[in-house]
């Protein structure tokens, strides 16, 4: 018996297509959300924005898109060279599309490493559709007249149907045939992001976009998991810039009422109240704070030590002085190494706690003898494990 379909809509002038049921389930119980209740109940929230976020994402951070999406290309670039940016003509090659298609694409030129220039055409397409594979080809195929160059194009796929990954278009008449086969690239696949992408910026954004889509009409859910992605953001120790551009990002696209986006505001100024130093965990600067009262102990043994050692060549005066300098910066450093492992830990457990409940004491023992990197590929595990066994598994 065939699967029954139904249309989820993102926003009322978005339409994201047909989708297979049972794929559509199993997302939703990834993030323990109700079918019913998100498509049928509840108060919306406001219209949601994609494009903003993704044009501005991909513009900041495109080694990062390139580094998660295509590797390979990634470490093919010479990157000591500025990518320039050929959006205004790519908008002028596309300029005939029909009225009312929402075009989330870019074009950027790159010099490779050896030495020739790449024109590369990204495409996110938000919504199933018909036709998809013919416009990929008409795109490039007037880039290919404009340049007098092949250009690499890439579609990233960011609609909730597994099954639709179009790659090509071909035609033919009479012994001519013409099309091409282009890269096609599944947001899908990148919900649970290996540990050396846990804290690639898109491999988060893959997960937030997921989940405006799904919590539409559940404004507390929504704010729930906005939070929560917040929360891993400061958790990753990035750089303040970083910070606050993950943050718009959450801000176009899990766009809340007005009586959840004060209750989000609030949470944020209380996060950020805990601070010791801007955008840490507070978490993470307790640990910090710890680490260093350690440290600066250890370092000036250390510094002793050490000071005594060259001062057998240097004199005992000047090589204790540089030694105890030595050993602080040292201690210190390291005090600061271990109090970051700890806070990421200590972070781990409490979105552990909230997610599941209290922890077991075997996978408290887990957590602290996991690896930093280990302990970033299961925080971004945490967001959509159904379990907690889903969640730490390696």
């Amino acid at each position: 018996m065939p699967l029954r379909r139904q249309r989820l809509l993102v926003s009322p002038d978005q339409d994201l297509g047909l989708y297979d049921r049972r794929a559509i389930k199993s997302i939703f119980a990834a993030w323990e959300l109700s079918p019913r209740k998100l498509v049928q109940g509840g108060m919306k929230t406001p219209n949601d924005d994609y494009d903003n976020p993704w044009k501005m994402a991909a513009d900041r951070y495109f080694r990062e898109f390139l580094a998660i999406f295509c590797p390979e290309l990634e470490a093919a670039i010479d990157w000591s060279v500025e990518p320039t940016s050929h959006d205004q003509e790519l908008r002028q090659v596309t300029r005939d599309a029909k009225n009312g298609l929402r075009r989330l694409d870019k074009l950027a030129k790159v010099r490779l490493l050896d030495g020739s220039d790449l024109y590369i055409h990204v495409e996110v397409q938000l919504c199933r559709q018909r036709g998809f594979g013919k416009r990929m080809f008409t795109c490039n195929s007037r880039l290919f007249d404009r340049y007098d160059r092949a250009v690499a194009s890439f579609a990233l796929l960011a609609d909730c149907n597994p099954n639709w990954r179009p790659r090509d278009f071909w035609c033919e008449a009479w012994g001519t045939r013409i099309g091409m086969e282009f890269t096609a690239i599944k947001l899908l696949d990148f919900l649970a992001p290996d540990a050396a992408h846990a804290e690639n910026f898109f491999a988060l954004m893959a997960q937030a976009h997921f989940a405006t889509m799904l919590t539409r009409r559940a404004p507390e859910e929504r704010l729930s998991r906005k939070i929560l992605l917040v929360r891993i953001v400061y958790a990753h120790e990035w750089p303040k810039q970083r910070i606050l551009d993950f943050v718009d990002v959450l801000d176009w696209l899990m766009q809340l009422p007005v009586s959840q986006k004060a209750t989000f505001e609030a949470a944020l100024r209380e996060l950020e109240r805990r601070l010791d130093m801007p955008y840490v965990n507070s978490m993470v600067r307790d640990a910090i704070a710890r680490g260093e009262a350690e440290g600066i102990g250890r370092g000036i043994v250390q510094g002793i030590e050490q000071g005594i050692e060259q001062g057998i060549e240097q004199g005992i005066e000047q090589g204790i002085e540089q030694g105890i300098e030595q050993g602080i910066e040292q201690g210190i450093q390291q005090g600061i190494e271990v109090g970051q492992l700890k806070g990421r830990r200590e972070a781990l457990m409490e979105l552990l706690s909230l997610r599941f409940g209290g922890l077991p004491e075997a996978a408290k023992a887990r957590i602290d003898r996991a690896t930093k990197d280990e302990l970033s590929c299961w925080m971004a595990k945490s967001i959509l494990a159904g379990s907690l066994e889903d969640a730490l598994e390696v």
